[in-house]
């Protein structure tokens, strides 16, 4: 460890000098070509011949004006490669993918049209596919570059690493939200490297006798790009990384993978797990073994108890340590990690009264046995998680976000994290970063950043219970309720007048789309199935995602602001509470037991 190291980059360049011969990473190969090994040497060689070739841009700009540099790859090892190539230069990332679909090629002309950058990097077999998806959107595509090309003299200069100062900035990590508002995050050096101390609390990784991380999670994300590239460099002990489209298309090898290199530290998102849990009785069973594994970080999206205990019951037999079960709370706009489970403690649940928790009130079961409330059956029930316990470098405050007084403990509240963690706001956003990054409490403690996820403090661990946020988040994907809205407004559909898409938990406590749609009284019930089966057919075909419930209401049944603004989480509580004057209702069969 270099106590006094400012960036990321200022650690590769070390651990090239004292441990050259080390493996940084191993990127497996998803064809019949040969794995690809790094070690510190062979990263911060590359990283410099990248580093050589944007050194005349940056000394161009002058050290006041950071040039930012778009990554724009397919999953290989390159990415790691550019990434540090251009933090060496001294320049910021912005980071990115490559698209294979109308949407991602959406996205990525409007990160490129936010960000201002003049220089995207990307592997050869990528940069037609970069170049089209920016000249559809109408804009000049600067220099596309090959980064597996830059081979000759010219872009092999050794120049010396760039020592990125802490106020600058380290990446812009774009949100999965709406393509027509793309948000940066402004993560600077000195955020990456106080979360980075605050994620080896609770990882260990150093400490360990032996370390052996393994990820396929996707490195443009938040999590993937700090927890499965920078946290092993940050610690100096070796990782293996596969593409995430092969865990896709076999989610199987996570598993096997993680016995085969006997992996000591994995992570992953909610719905990574329930797939692993189902897949579990089709898998090789009797030759996997778990035993090495000590941290299985479980992150990104919401927790479900579920999903935790099939995960656990499906691979106890293959020597799975139920305390590796690691929960953990993190959003970009903190670089990653605010909470996280130490290790070996395992996962925490508490059960709640499900009917009272939907209007944001916590009723712990043994207390509602004697609150005249329903008798206590499963259908009455939610088992939440903790997602991780505080942190000591961090300040967390559950809040009243109508009147910024902060909560006791066990009142569900608005997430309000105080840190040196947060980022420094959004970019080319100032009014909407003021609103995030610079909250006060009452009081005038602050600033805070609002997360806008609900959430309540029990015992010092933190367990979430919802959103303010109007983000749907479906088999780790984020879906914005505004994108869906506008999805249903193209349809054209005359009888529809307005629509509000919301989430609802379903039996098994996975979230579901619920859609509610005005529309002209007296409609025969044949022709609302009609159109309800035609809405989710195209929402299917359009946006990638199956509907749990679909109704239609009289007109006026959806709430507004005074400015005709659509009130969703009121019209999410009216729906739950069985309030809206509702003329029919589609439901899914994840919702037969309703």
């Amino acid at each position: 460890m270099y106590p006094d190291a400012t960036s990321i980059a200022d650690i590769l360049r070390r651990r090239a000098e004292d441990q050259a011969n080390d493996v940084a990473f191993v990127y497996l190969s998803s064809t019949d070509d040969e794995d690809v090994v790094r070690t510190y040497r062979e990263l911060d060689r590359r990283a410099r011949t990248i580093a050589g070739y944007l050194a005349d841009e940056v000394q161009h700009r002058g050290p006041d004006r950071q040039l930012r540099v778009i990554l724009a790859y397919p999953p290989c090892a390159d990415f790691a490669d550019a990434y540090f190539g251009v933090l060496y230069a001294g320049a910021t990332c912005v980071n990115a993918f490559s698209p294979t679909t109308p949407r991602e090629a959406e996205k990525l002309a409007a990160i490129a049209a936010d960000c201002g950058a003049s220089i995207i990097l990307t592997h050869s077999s990528t940069v037609e596919a970069v170049r089209t998806a920016l000249e559809v959107a109408g804009l000049s595509a600067g220099p596309i570059v090959a980064t597996d090309r830059l081979t000759g003299p010219g872009h092999s200069t050794a120049i010396a690493p760039g020592h990125g100062r802490p106020e600058d900035d380290c990446f812009i990590q774009y949100t999965s939200g709406s393509t027509s508002n793309p948000k940066g995050v402004r993560v600077k050096h000195a955020n990456l490297m106080h979360n980075l101390t605050v994620i080896e609390h609770h990882m260990q990784g150093a400490k360990g006798s032996r370390y052996l991380g393994l990820g396929w999670l996707p490195v443009f994300h938040d999590m993937g790009l700090i927890a499965c590239l920078n946290y092993p460099i940050y610690i100096g002990r070796p990782n293996v990384l596969f593409s995430h489209q092969t865990f896709a298309q076999k989610p199987h090898l996570w598993m096997s993978r993680i016995s085969e290199y006997r992996a000591t530290h994995t992570a992953g998102p909610n719905f990574a797990y329930e797939l692993s849990a189902r897949i579990a009785r089709r898998a090789n069973k009797e030759t996997l073994d778990l035993s090495t594994l000590k941290v299985a970080l479980c992150g990104a999206e919401p927790i479900r108890a579920a999903t935790l205990e099939r995960f656990i019951a499906a691979y106890a037999d293959c020597g799975l340590d139920p305390c590796a079960l690691a929960p953990a709370y993190g959003l970009a706009e903190a670089t990653l990690m605010a909470t996280g489970s130490p290790v070996g403690t395992g996962p925490r649940f508490l059960d709640v009264d499900r009917e009272a928790l939907q209007s944001n009130r916590l009723v712990p079961m043994q207390a509602a046995s004697n609150a005249d409330l329903p008798g206590q059956t499963e259908g009455w029930t939610r088992r939440l998680v903790a997602s991780g316990k505080l942190h000591a470098m961090h300040r967390l405050a559950i809040v009243d976000s109508d009147t910024a007084e902060e909560l006791d403990e066990k009142v569900i509240g608005e997430v309000w994290l105080r840190s040196a963690s947060v980022a420094s706001g959004y970019l080319n956003k100032p009014s909407e970063s003021d609103l995030q990054f610079k909250a006060q409490l009452a009081d005038g403690e602050g600033p805070f950043l609002r997360t806008g996820d609900l959430g309540f403090i029990a015992d010092e661990h933190l367990y979430i219970t919802g959103r303010l946020k109007d983000v749907i988040i479906l088999n780790g994907a984020n879906h914005h309720a505004s994108d869906i809205e506008a999805a249903i407004e193209n349809l054209g559909i005359a009888e529809i007048r307005r629509s509000v898409a919301f989430a609802v938990n379903d039996m098994a406590d996975r979230e579901a789309v619920t859609i509610v749609c005005e529309t002209r009284a007296g409609m025969e019930h044949e022709r609302m199935e009609v159109l309800a089966a035609r809405l989710a057919n195209e929402l299917a075909r359009t946006e990638g995602f199956s509907v749990g419930r679909i109704a239609f209401a009289a007109k006026g049944s959806i709430p507004r602001t005074s400015s005709g603004k659509i009130q969703r989480s009121l019209a999410r509580t009216r729906f739950n509470q069985n309030i809206l004057e509702l003329y029919y209702i589609y439901s899914s069969s994840r919702f037969s037991e309703a």
